[in-house]
C-alpha cells in the first residue's frame, strides 16, 4: 500500500528512475505538464487528471491518506476505470 507522498516517489523512481520520465510515460509533457504532475506527486497539490493517471498505473495508492480524497469519491467517475 502506497500511504504517502515518499513512498509514491519510491515507486515511481523505482520504475521510471525519474519523476520527467514518468511524466512523460504518462501523457503529461511540456512544463506546465511535469509541473503538474510532481507537485500531485509530492504531495503538494491535487491535479485530478494527474491522480487519475497515477491510479491506473499503480491501485494500490491510498488516496485519503495522501490527498484526502476518497477513493470511492474517484471510482464513481466517468473518466476512472479500474477495477
Amino acid at each position: 500500500m502506497i500511504d504517502s507522498p515518499e513512498k509514491l516517489q519510491s515507486v515511481i523512481r523505482m520504475q521510471f528512475r525519474f519523476i520527467k520520465n514518468a511524466a512523460a510515460s504518462l501523457g503529461f509533457e511540456g512544463n506546465k505538464n511535469y509541473q503538474r504532475f510532481r507537485n500531485t506527486i509530492l504531495g503538494i497539490s491535487r491535479d485530478y487528471q494527474v491522480i487519475y493517471a497515477l491510479l491506473k498505473k499503480f491501485p494500490d495508492i491510498d488516496t485519503d491518506a495522501i490527498w484526502k480524497i476518497e477513493k470511492t469519491m474517484l471510482r464513481n467517475s466517468k473518466l476512472y476505470k479500474v477495477k
